[in-house]
């Protein structure tokens, strides 16, 4: 009981590597350390696992093997939870009790080589309001502006650099200069927009502007206040696991400082999920849990929208 409750002790820990220096010596010729970390961190994350639980049940001795019988629960945060009744092999080498580890010891459903997939609902990002109820953060599509420069119409210059200039913050010879010094053939990125601002420089075509729409976090009047704001980052790999093990799948933007970062758990909303068991060619095997996505909250601030950044 003594091993076996260490074992699971350093899983609860998520102390992985000190799990694969209890496994016997010919589960550890049979696994490497690397695959058997990558093993328990792909089951945990994908799972969305944030916290476990076990109890040890039963346990039978004889001088150089045992079994011992524990419950164990993945409390996950997107398929509920998750019990299961599993029976692990002890060997004895040096003195010292030794796991027989195999794949059905993170859940049985992965003996043989399945895996653990999550169908991910991921909910649009929330907004954040000024005092006027006027937004200052959304995510909406975004467009982003730019100059192709051997496509400049000489007669529409002028509307061009002026235009542009007004919408990115800009002065207008500061793009003139630009063009010069890059020449023909070269795209300049100047700066995002809103649906709008797009429409109303495409009616006016002025020759070599390029638009190209996407999905963005758009802050208006190009970031008000952005000390208090923050700004949203893609995940980084070091903080991957921990975002996995909450109900991202890790290709989300999160807050990283200001009201971005502080607001994450309202601005994110409630991610939903499917967890599914699959063959290593794909099939699904079966369903072990599910929840549905809630949408996000907007924040409301008493920031002023005229307010300069």
């Amino acid at each position: 009981r003594a091993a076996m409750t260490e074992f699971l002790e350093a899983l609860k820990n998520n102390d992985l590597t000190a799990m694969y220096a209890m496994l016997s010596s010919e589960s550890r010729a049979a696994v490497t350390q690397d695959v058997f970390l990558t093993k328990y961190n792909d089951a945990l994350n994908t799972m969305s696992a944030a916290d476990i639980e076990y109890s040890i049940n039963s346990s039978l001795l004889s001088p150089d093997a045992a079994e011992v019988a524990y419950n164990i629960i993945y409390k996950t945060v997107l398929a509920g939870d998750l019990q299961r009744d599993i029976v692990a092999h002890l060997v004895k080498e040096d003195g010292a009790w030794k796991v027989q580890w195999d794949d059905s010891l993170i859940l049985p459903e992965l003996a043989g080589g399945n895996q653990l997939a999550m169908e991910y609902s991921i909910p649009a990002r929330g907004d954040i309001y000024g005092r006027e109820v006027l937004p200052i953060v959304s995510q909406a599509d975004a467009f982003a502006f730019g100059i192709q420069t051997d496509q400049i119409d000489l007669e529409m210059i002028n509307t061009l650099v002026t235009d542009l200039g007004k919408l990115c913050g800009y002065d207008p010879e500061y793009i003139r200069d630009q063009i010069d010094a890059a020449g023909p053939g070269w795209y300049l990125p100047m700066c995002e927009g809103t649906r709008a601002e797009a429409q109303r420089l495409l009616s006016i075509n002025p020759g070599g502007l390029v638009v190209a729409d996407y999905q963005s976090r758009y802050y208006y009047d190009t970031g008000l206040a952005p000390q208090a704001v923050g700004f949203t980052l893609s995940i980084s790999p070091e903080q991957l696991n921990e975002y996995r093990r909450l109900g991202y799948d890790g290709s989300e933007k999160v807050g990283a400082q200001g009201i971005e970062k502080w607001a994450e758990d309202y601005l994110a909303g409630q991610h939903g999920g499917i967890l599914r068991v699959v063959t290593p060619t794909g099939q699904i095997l079966a369903t072990l849990g599910q929840s549905s996505p809630q949408p996000a909250d907007s924040v409301y601030l008493t920031l002023n929208n005229n307010m300069q950044s």
